[in-house]
């Protein structure tokens, strides 16, 4: 394991947001799923349809291709076709996570939701499956959850929102769906032009995060308000089973104002690292220089096992 990793986990008052990608899944059902494959996932849907690895494009290819074969006497515009689309995939995200859960559960790493170490994941996933078994760990009843918006100026911000797990009165897990998910399928994001749309709201999760009016709030130690966006950017990262698409256009662009931020001298002491759970190395990714390893050398499955082990164990 990467020596930094375990200096940060030492250190009793910080705290980890996790990045967690469709890879959670695939260490509990392999690749065969549509919950740990997006090709599978859309190939579903359509399973002529030419994948470009882009899938934001490859979603505007099924809306394109399905209206394209749709009668004169029953056709649909392209945004009502999208929105059919989003619930059938919504719709079979549920059922595959229903069979997940029901058959599965035990496979899953769920030791990493530890609210001693994480304060927050921000799901890539459209499932909650992950949700539900960190509400099981805490002892929480799914159905009691419900979503908190995010407010700024007294003015809730369209699609953001998160679900708190308490495991205590003091410690909580807060889970943040940036692209939406399925207990709301009006808010899933996957085609280009709604992944276009998004960055106007991350521009203003950013505004906030830099503004007086949080340094004050914060300064005077009252309940700060804050976003998936505050928390990825000033917390140390834990990348888990994602490879972090370029497609993933709001984390990038969050990832990208945080790097400008750190980048001076006098504000580089201040920076957190991120770490990504991979298997191997890149010198023509990015995710070489700004991401560093969580472990080297190591399969997939020890670093889940590792991971987990780590968590479980209680701060000195």
């Amino acid at each position: 394991m990467n020596p930094k990793i375990k200096t940060l986990f030492k250190q009793k008052k910080t705290k980890f947001t996790i990045i967690l990608g469709s890879g959670f899944h695939k260490q509990a059902l392999g690749q065969n799923s549509i919950l740990s494959s997006w090709e599978k996932l859309l190939k579903q849907q359509d399973s002529a349809i030419e994948l470009t690895d882009c899938y934001p494009l490859d979603f505007e290819q099924l809306i394109i291709r399905r209206a394209q074969n749709q009668s004169i006497s029953t056709e649909k515009a392209s945004h009502q076709i999208e929105d059919v689309i989003s619930e059938e995939i919504c719709f079979d995200l549920k059922c595959a996570q229903q069979k997940a859960l029901k058959f599965d559960k035990e496979k899953y790493p769920a030791g990493i939701f530890n609210p001693e170490y994480v304060s927050d994941v921000i799901s890539l996933n459209f499932d909650t499956l992950a949700l539900e078994l960190c509400a099981e760990k805490a002892g929480v009843e799914i159905t009691s959850l419900e979503p908190i918006p995010f407010s700024y100026k007294g003015k809730k911000l369209e699609g953001v929102f998160f679900y708190e797990v308490k495991f205590s009165n003091t410690q909580s897990i807060r889970f943040w769906f940036p692209h939406g998910s399925i207990l709301d399928n009006s808010k899933v994001t996957l085609g280009t032009r709604n992944y276009a749309m998004r960055l106007a709201i991350v521009e203003k999760l950013r505004e906030y995060s830099k503004s007086k009016d949080r340094e004050e709030r914060q300064n005077d130690n009252f309940n700060i308000v804050t976003s998936w966006y505050h928390q990825l950017t000033h917390n140390p990262v834990l990348i888990l089973g994602a490879d972090m698409s370029t497609s993933e256009w709001d984390i990038w662009f969050a990832l990208v104002n945080r790097e400008r931020n750190f980048s001076k001298g006098s504000t580089m002491d201040f920076k957190y690292p991120i770490f990504q759970m991979r298997e191997c190395e890149s010198i023509y990714k990015v995710q070489s220089t700004w991401f560093k390893p969580l472990f080297t050398g190591v399969k997939f499955d020890k670093q889940w096992s590792e991971l987990e082990k780590i968590f479980n164990k209680k701060r000195i």
